[in-house]
């Protein structure tokens, strides 16, 4: 099955619109008048987003044995065996940082995506990575271990997982 392109609809577009500052003086007044506590809300917004990310250090996976660890929630559905029978999917599993038992994530708050699997032969050179796509099918965001500069290396028998840690700066969708 071919998927087609898929193209969102574009809102508010026009090439005849005015600029603010080419807008007469009364009329900008107005407008900052009726917008003042709309403007407040955003600065007092941008200024928690900016505390808040400021030291957000970008994802930093690396394999890791899973008996030293847990993670509690349930397990998004997987594909059990990789197609050269390399690896055994064990499970995919999301979780909010601030609030690990809800399945729910605020604007910009970190989550963790544990990716647990078992080595059925070993491997040297070891790639683990996601994909974010739209309900549409519109790939959005993709990242994976050797993007991200790490060297992963497991041996037959063993289980592992993979955190990826980022920042849930999404709009509403679901998690499949």
């Amino acid at each position: 099955m071919v998927q087609e392109d898929v193209r969102l609809k574009r809102y508010n577009v026009t090439s005849k619109r005015m600029q603010f500052s080419e807008l007469p003086s009364r009329l900008q007044a107005r407008i900052l008048e009726l917008t003042s506590v709309d403007r407040e809300l955003w600065r007092y917004a941008n200024g928690l987003f900016d505390t808040k990310t400021r030291h957000f250090v970008p994802s930093n996976p690396s394999v890791h044995d899973s008996e030293a660890s847990s993670c509690p929630e349930p397990p998004l559905p997987v594909t059990p065996v990789m197609e050269d029978g390399s690896l055994e999917l064990l499970s995919v599993t999301i979780n909010s940082q601030l609030r690990p038992s809800l399945p729910l994530f605020l604007p910009g708050e970190l989550a963790t995506l544990r990716v647990s699997f078992r080595a059925l032969k070993d491997i040297d050179d070891l790639t683990i990575g996601y994909s974010i796509h739209h309900d549409s099918g519109l790939h959005i965001f993709g990242i994976n271990t050797r993007l991200l500069g790490k060297n992963l290396a497991v041996k037959a028998g063993g289980e592992y997982h993979v955190d990826f840690v980022f920042s849930m700066n999404l709009g509403l969708g679901s998690i499949l």
